[in-house]
């Protein structure tokens, strides 16, 4: 598995994925529009800010995409990273690992995600906190402060 940010021979591929996805999330009463995901796709690959990051298994398979964009705090200067979508089949820790890794270079000092489909067997909760995360309120926060002031020591 290989995590990386999609470029735009990836789109097509990347649109099956994530009506398949969507074909199985707690939002599949939402009719998927494949011209829609496609012009936002390249919206998100090609602006400053926003990536479709994926992974790929062994055959170039996209198996797992998570559309990440940072925003800053309302309250203060620092920025956060965040997830519009994070959809996967396999790789999901090399997935993390990558956006995580995207995150820091986009100066975020931290990660903030939520859960927007049923999760009846706590399978996404477990993720989130196997991956390091803690749950604050409805969302999971992962603190990245700490790492960059280490990496820059």
């Amino acid at each position: 598995m290989k995590a990386c940010a999609a470029n735009y021979g990836d789109v097509a591929q990347l649109v099956k994925v994530c009506k398949a996805q969507h074909e199985k999330s707690s939002w599949q009463e939402l009719e998927f529009n494949s011209i829609l995901v496609k012009k936002n796709l390249v919206h998100m690959i090609r602006t400053d800010g926003m990536d479709a990051l994926i992974v790929k298994d062994d055959d170039g398979t996209i198996t797992g995409v998570l559309l990440a964009t940072v925003d800053q705090f309302f309250v203060c200067k620092e920025i956060y990273a965040t997830d519009v979508h994070f959809m996967c089949n396999a790789g999901g820790i090399q997935l993390f690992a990558e956006f995580k890794r995207w995150a820091k270079a986009h100066r975020a000092s931290k990660i903030i995600m939520g859960i927007a489909n049923d999760d009846p067997t706590g399978k996404i909760h477990a993720f989130y906190e196997m991956v390091g995360m803690r749950k604050l309120g409805d969302a999971w926060v992962m603190n990245l402060k700490d790492e960059i002031q280490e990496q820059a020591a």
